[in-house]
């Protein structure tokens, strides 16, 4: 299991995407809801606990693309 440091360190690399070289890097909504779907494998309250922990803009700015 990965450390809430590792986690945001893959959630770094893996969420921000950009299409072109030189353009902004964008957050990929649904990226990270794929992620959510595997780490729930491991239970819900293993999943609160590393949200709780991670950045909370982080957080915030998943759950917007998510659940609007």
């Amino acid at each position: 299991m990965a450390t809430t440091e590792q986690l945001a360190e893959i959630f770094d690399e893996d969420l921000w995407m950009n299409n072109r070289p030189g353009e902004d890097e964008a957050f990929d909504a649904d990226r990270f809801g794929l992620w959510l779907e595997i780490m729930l494998e491991m239970g819900e309250d293993i999943v609160a606990k590393k949200l709780i922990e991670l950045d909370e803009n982080f957080v915030t700015r998943g759950s917007m693309h998510i659940f609007w």
